[in-house]
């Protein structure tokens, strides 16, 4: 877990047991200076439970602690991006209680 601080958003990156994807993310959020907890699914049905009524099916999945936004990390994923989610989030923006990174993307671009 990164010990430096990007404000006080902590993030929560779900992973599971050998997940390159999920290796990789750590490895670019620790670079990036962000501060984050890692919950790992393998054996957390809580987390599972979380992430499945959420409908993923992929991880890493990327949360604020407070749940009002989620990345599902995919391969296009920079910091810019979650720049910008965290930007959105101190803005107020959306008016719902989580945000869908694929929904933004497709209000954004139309």
């Amino acid at each position: 877990m990164s010990t430096s601080s990007r404000g006080n958003l902590m993030l929560r990156l779900y992973t599971q047991n050998d997940c390159i994807q999920c290796k990789k993310m750590e490895q670019q959020l620790d670079m990036w200076g962000y501060d984050y907890k890692i919950i790992n699914t393998s054996h957390n049905l809580e987390a599972k439970k979380f992430l499945n009524n959420r409908n993923h099916d992929t991880l890493p999945v990327l949360y604020d602690r407070s749940g009002m936004f989620h990345l599902n990390v995919a391969e296009d994923f920079n910091k810019e991006i979650l720049e910008e989610e965290l930007k959105a989030l101190t803005e107020g923006w959306p008016e719902r209680a989580e945000c869908d990174f694929a929904w933004r993307q497709q209000h954004d671009a139309g």
